[in-house]
């Protein structure tokens, strides 16, 4: 037996639980708040310079065709010159320089080797072609004044000035091939110039709010379906209406009335057994409270009741050979019989199941599930058949064993469910659309 999926049901079904997105949405909105709030919007800023060294005409002047061994020439030239400009005791030289500017900038003065990594991560140096690049980079957050923002500016831009001063100064002491400064060889030094900034991670409230806000509601839909689709409970009468009868007579959230009785009675059809069966305690009121509603109708009216909850086996007794008026009991002015496991006996003893049919106007059969077999014999016996169902208590599948059990689907009327929570969305009708030929 399916559960019933419908757009329609999963929509009542997050109407009754909209609580549940309500705490998601909010739990989304402070998640995205809190979050814009800690992320930062970081933005970095570059300030780069560069020394460019001479082509071959620079050392050997207008030769025409540079030859093997000019080029190998300023090749090596040229390598040194590399070397000399980004070695790495450069690097150290200028950070003692600056130590103590940069760990009060960064705030880090109380963790020198976090501060020294911090600046040599913000440094780049690299060469390509004839020329040798040294860059600087800090990042900001946009929410810091602009004093800040200005004094790491100014000290990007004094690292790479000032790294450029200490590149010529070193390469000026290497040794060239040829009789004339270094220097002489080089071009002017190119002054730093800023690069655009770039912003990265990080979202402002506004946005983060309404992420956070619209993420958390479609969890919540998202939840709420989940725990929809593996609800085994009985959510709608789609769920047990092609088992237990195209009718369902009554939903209570709580106790079921006696508004069921009379449309239970109008499907009777002439009949006069009804059965009713389902859940111990919610079968035993329904059929007293159809009892009780045939009996002030005018019909003369008998209850069997073979629920566990009585010592006595008035039933047994009568099938027994005891006189039907000496078995009777009279509970709230409806006559009873009280059967047990007397149930056993029915099919053995039809001729008096006959006679009782035949004695009252309305036999009413209290029958709950117990799994003993006892529906499948007593169903045999009765006209019609109700199902009184507790839906705190009772899934699909107790329906489903509870049908295969009586296996009498002409009888069935329909059910009636009390104690139906917020996930029941079945309304007080259900019409099974014939399939077509």
């Amino acid at each position: 037996m399916n559960k019933e999926i419908s757009v329609k049901n999963y929509f009542v079904y997050v109407v009754r639980y909209w609580l549940v997105i309500a705490i998601c949405a909010v739990v989304g909105l402070g998640t995205g708040l809190l979050y814009a709030i800690l992320s930062r919007t970081v933005e970095k800023t570059s300030f780069q310079g560069y020394i460019t060294v001479g082509g071959v005409s620079t050392f050997f002047g207008d030769v025409g065709e540079v030859t093997e061994g000019q080029a190998a020439i300023y090749d090596k030239v040229k390598s040194n010159l590399f070397s000399a400009m980004t070695a790495y005791p450069l690097r150290v030289k200028l950070y003692r320089e600056v130590q103590n500017e940069w760990e009060t900038l960064t705030k880090n003065t109380e963790n020198p080797q976090s501060a020294q990594k911090a600046f040599f991560e913000s440094f780049g140096l690299w060469t390509d072609g004839i020329s040798m690049y040294v860059s600087f980079t800090q990042e900001y957050t946009t929410y810091k004044v602009d004093k800040l923002r200005s004094e790491k500016d100014a000290f990007s831009e004094k690292i790479v000035n000032r790294y450029l001063e200490l590149a010529l100064v070193n390469a000026q002491a290497v040794e060239n091939y040829q009789t004339s400064p270094i220097l002489d060889k080089l071009t002017s030094v190119q002054a730093s110039e800023q690069l655009p900034s770039t912003e990265e991670l990080g979202m402002d409230i506004l946005k983060g709010c309404a992420v956070g806000l619209a993420g958390g509601a479609v969890g919540g839909l998202v939840i709420l379906l989940a725990v929809w689709l593996i609800d085994r409970r009985i959510t709608s009468y789609g769920d047990i209406a092609a088992m237990t009868g195209q009718r369902l007579f009554d939903v209570q959230k709580g106790k079921l009335s006696d508004k069921a009785c009379p449309l239970i009675d109008c499907e009777m059809g002439g009949k006069n057994a009804l059965l009713v069966t389902g859940t111990e305690e919610t079968t035993q009121r329904l059929s007293e409270l159809y009892a009780s509603y045939t009996m002030h109708a005018g019909y003369k009216t008998l209850l069997l009741d073979f629920s566990r909850g009585k010592d006595s086996d008035t039933f047994g007794d009568y099938l027994g050979g005891k006189a039907l008026g000496d078995c009777i009991t009279d509970e709230n002015g409806v006559a009873v019989l009280h059967g047990k496991n007397s149930w056993t006996a029915v099919l053995r003893e039809s001729e008096k199941m006959d006679a009782l049919k035949k004695e009252y106007g309305r036999l009413v059969i209290c029958a709950p599930y117990y799994g003993d077999g006892s529906l499948g014999v007593l169903t045999s016996v009765t006209d019609k058949a109700v199902f009184a169902v507790d839906q705190g208590k009772m899934r699909r599948k107790d329906v489903l064993y509870m049908t295969q059990e009586m296996q009498r689907d002409e009888k069935y009327l329909g059910a009636a469910i009390e104690n139906a929570g917020k996930s029941f969305v079945g309304g007080n009708t259900y019409v099974l659309v014939p399939a077509e030929e």
